[in-house]
């Protein structure tokens, strides 16, 4: 659950690496676990991915946790393969 700051709004991350996580690394595990340490603050996190995510298994650590939203990665319109807003890879196609 998000906490408010001391202004009584909730603060909201919104995280981004240049990082695919299909490549399990030291910089896909840094942005895993960033979310996760963030999230734990009270933030709202959301993880903008860069790429489709067809492995799940970092993913699989922060899909479920509290105040952590998994967005898939935009592509211009009429581009194969755009990806639904609001939806985490781990749980299926939309």
């Amino acid at each position: 659950m998000a906490r408010p700051d001391t202004t009584g709004s909730t603060r909201k991350i919104l995280l981004y690496g240049d990082v695919d996580l299909n490549i399990i690394d030291g910089s896909a595990v840094w942005l895993v676990s960033m979310a996760e340490a963030l999230s734990r603050t009270g933030s709202e996190v959301c993880v903008l991915l860069k790429t489709h995510v067809s492995k799940t298994r970092l993913l699989d650590r922060i899909a479920d946790m509290p105040g952590v939203e998994i967005a898939p990665t935009w592509r211009k319109r009429g581009h194969r393969g755009a990806a639904a807003p609001n939806r985490s890879p781990a749980h299926g196609p939309a």
